[in-house]
């Protein structure tokens, strides 16, 4: 699994500069907009990976419903900042 992460995380890095760069408009990076499409890739990989190996539960909407309430709780947060500091400006 180690070995599996460490080769995904490297995609996800290539996938980054390549954005990066496209938007520097290098002229060796004007196909980088693919990186986003990468990125995506890597991302349904990870989750449906994430999804198959933690679905030991025999009621899958509980396991669905954990799933979400996991990233929903990561994203509040962020969100709340987010809206707050925009509607200070």
């Amino acid at each position: 699994m180690k070995y599996l992460q460490l080769h995904i995380q490297f995609f996800r890095a290539i996938s980054v500069l390549l954005v990066f760069f496209y938007h520097l408009e290098f002229e060796y990076f004007k196909y980088g907009y693919l990186g986003v499409d990468i990125f995506f890739v890597i991302s349904g990989f990870v989750i449906t990976f994430s999804l198959s190996k933690n679905n030991k539960s025999s009621n899958f909407w509980h396991f669905i419903s954990g799933f979400y309430s996991k990233r929903i709780k990561r994203l509040i947060p962020n969100l709340t900042i987010y809206v707050i500091l925009i509607s200070i400006l």
